[in-house]
């Protein structure tokens, strides 16, 4: 595993080294590292129901969540209703999940950072494809790069780190953030999308087949 610190790179590193010992401490850096999918396939059941839509809070697991953020503790679960899908499949109380845990930051506070996941539809593959394809339609939002592994996903325009893809007989949203003082810049949703909301599509994509 590949662990990539992010820290402010140039005269402004510089300065903060020459600073460092007549100032106040920084917070901690992040490191992220790279996507490494559990052995077990994540397929769908169709047709999809309540009873048998994926049980998102399972999908992801600690050591899964641990690769990309190694240094994150303390991670808690908690299921995300799933409203509406269509006239016979609603409220699917398993359809969401938000993971909240701890990244190294000067001031301790329990769930500084969460990731979201929903699978928003789940069928047959042309039909998942069309539900993307209207989804896409009317938010406009920018294509991610392919070498995320989906058949696509977009991002947001403002919040970049939400991203919504399909994959197979998978439609889903990835969102998530951090309010530690390591990611405190102006392009923290930016560097979240490219650290940690690939990292967790390449997971999910990999295991999808």
């Amino acid at each position: 595993m590949i662990l990539r610190g992010w820290r402010t790179a140039g005269p402004i590193a510089a300065a903060a080294v020459a600073l460092s010992a007549c100032g106040p401490v920084g917070p901690p850096a992040i490191d992220f590292g790279d996507a490494a999918p559990a052995a077990a396939p994540l397929a769908a059941t169709l047709p999809a129901t309540v009873e048998n839509w994926p049980d998102a809070c399972a999908v992801l697991t600690d050591a899964e969540i641990t690769a990309i953020l190694p240094q994150a503790t303390g991670l808690t679960r908690t299921p995300q209703t799933v409203q509406i899908v269509d006239e016979s499949v609603r409220n699917i109380a398993q359809g969401g999940c938000q993971f909240a845990f701890d990244l190294p930051d000067l001031r301790e506070s329990a769930g500084n950072t969460k990731i979201t996941l929903t699978f928003s539809r789940v069928g047959e593959e042309n039909a998942v494809a069309a539900y993307y394809a209207d989804m896409k339609r009317f938010s406009g939002d920018p294509v991610a790069p392919a070498a995320w592994g989906a058949t696509e996903c977009t991002y947001g325009k403002i919040i970049e780190s939400s991203v919504a893809c399909y994959h197979r007989n998978f439609a889903f949203t990835v969102t998530g953030d951090s309010t530690v003082g390591g990611l405190d810049s102006p392009a923290r949703f930016q560097i979240w999308r490219d650290e940690v909301t690939a990292e967790v599509v390449r997971t999910l994509v990999s295991r999808m087949g």
